[in-house]
């Protein structure tokens, strides 16, 4: 995020979807129900992680 700061808004709109039927902003410590078939506490915790630390080694599986 070159040049952003990670809790600015950069374009877009939050809206709920086909898949989605909430949106919402949240702290690290304030992690919503997940759907666990889509995204675990683990890797959202990591997407947290690379926000403070941009060099951090990518991990692809």
């Amino acid at each position: 995020m070159s040049g952003t700061n990670a809790d600015e808004r950069i374009g877009g709109r939050l809206q709920p979807s086909l898949e989605t039927s909430e949106t919402a902003y949240f702290g690290e410590d304030e992690l919503p129900e997940l759907s666990l078939d889509r995204n675990t506490e683990s890797q959202i915790r990591s997407m947290f992680e690379y926000m403070r630390n941009p060099g951090k080694e990518i991990v692809l599986d």
